[in-house]
């Protein structure tokens, strides 16, 4: 797919089948008593393990950092969290690597960017991407770790402020989207080679919040905030060739991308309007808006018996909504702890869970009954959540 990566390419609409998720390897359904959920503690410095088939939290491991930002290998192997040390010098942020089997963690990775804020990896697991809000204080970067070496091995440019990455399903480019500096900045969108680190910049609109790829890995959705406009924007991008195609409207400060398991549709989170778009992909078409709660952050999906369901973590009313995907119809919403501020699906789509900053917990949710389980405590402002098959 790389090749043609940085070639202009004819305008024609999106087709996707149903492949697996963005960014990942094929996914294995392992047994509940093998999935383990990590929770990633800022204010803490722990990363607090979860057994999926208890409910029981297992011992916090110590990081020695500020955890901010988390992501697993594809093969459900190690979990790495990235974060700031003590101090605010330019060695004080660090990457650990952690055994998501014995729950051991590993040596840091030093020589990343201050502030690291969002993690990827390529399906063969073996390379890093940590993107970092300031190196210094007027530019970010992304850095790009060896898995075999721990070490950084090259440094990318990422313009100010890197708010969104996604590695396409093959490995062979990574899309990063930057807030740099407002809607007429030249460049915000990176997409860089992984074989060879070269980048092209593309400019969109607005000010990008984050970056999804379709499950076929054809389609790059950028959500981009309009300021001073009622909408926000979607910029597709044709993987094959970086195209930019036509913008799609969607609601005020879109924060967050889902793409449903076929591809066949996106859901389009909007913080600033406690709504969720759904876009048909083949068309480009936004259908109508769904009415979640207030401030809408985040949204993942689930296979159940009752067909596929989107659910929407609702920070402003402490909720989540469930959507029926065949209908797209909100269901009641359910109640979860204070600020909730992110979510993550077991691989078998029976558990939901819910990540809440200022509670200090976690929230499973019974996807076949749509229904709260007793909270999970965790540790001091949780913020992130990765699942380890």
């Amino acid at each position: 797919m790389l090749k043609g990566l940085f070639a202009a390419g004819a305008s024609s609409a999106l087709v996707v089948v149903p492949a697996v998720a963005a960014g990942s390897a094929v996914p294995r359904v392992a047994a509940k008593s093998q999935v383990t959920v990590f929770v990633a503690n800022l204010g803490s410095s722990t990363v607090t393990p979860i057994r999926a088939a208890s409910g029981r939290a297992l011992a916090a491991i110590t990081v020695g950092l500020s955890p901010g930002a988390m992501v697993v290998s594809p093969d459900g192997k190690t979990v790495y969290v990235a974060g700031n040390l003590p101090g605010m010098t330019p060695s004080a942020a660090a990457a650990r690597p952690i055994s998501a089997v014995t729950r051991e963690a590993g040596k840091l990775i030093r020589g990343i960017g201050l502030f690291p804020r969002i993690m990827g990896v390529t399906p063969n697991g073996g390379t890093l991407y940590i993107g970092s809000c300031c190196q210094s204080i007027a530019s970010g970067e992304v850095d790009v770790v060896s898995t075999a070496t721990h070490r950084v091995r090259a440094r990318l440019d990422a313009g100010t402020e890197p708010d969104g990455i996604a590695v396409t399903p093959d490995g062979k480019a990574v899309y990063v989207v930057s807030a740099v500096g407002g809607a007429f900045a030249p460049d915000n969108v990176y997409v860089t080679s992984v074989a060879t680190n070269a980048t092209r910049r593309l400019h969109v609109f607005g000010i990008p919040r984050t970056v999804a790829i379709s499950p076929n890995g054809k389609a790059a959705y950028v959500a981009s905030q309009v300021v001073n406009h009622p909408h926000g924007g979607i910029f597709p991008i044709r993987v094959a060739t970086t195209r930019k195609l036509a913008q799609i409207r969607v609601g005020l400060e879109p924060a967050a991308i889902g793409f449903t398991p076929s591809g066949a549709r996106a859901y389009v989170v909007n913080e600033g309007r406690d709504t969720v778009t759904p876009i048909k992909v083949a068309t480009g078409q936004p259908m109508t808006p769904i009415k979640v709660g207030a401030v809408p952050v985040a949204i993942a999906f689930a296979v159940t018996s009752a067909g596929t369901m989107a659910y929407v973590v609702n920070q402003g009313s402490d909720t989540v909504t469930p959507i029926k995907v065949a209908t797209n119809q909100a269901l009641a919403p359910i109640k979860v702890g204070k600020q909730p501020v992110a979510i993550a699906v077991t691989p078998s789509g029976a558990t939901a869970y819910v990540v809440n900053e200022a509670s200090g917990t976690v929230t499973p949710i019974n996807t076949a009954a749509n229904r709260a389980l007793a909270p999970i405590k965790v540790g001091k402002q949780p913020v992130a959540i990765a699942i380890a098959p």
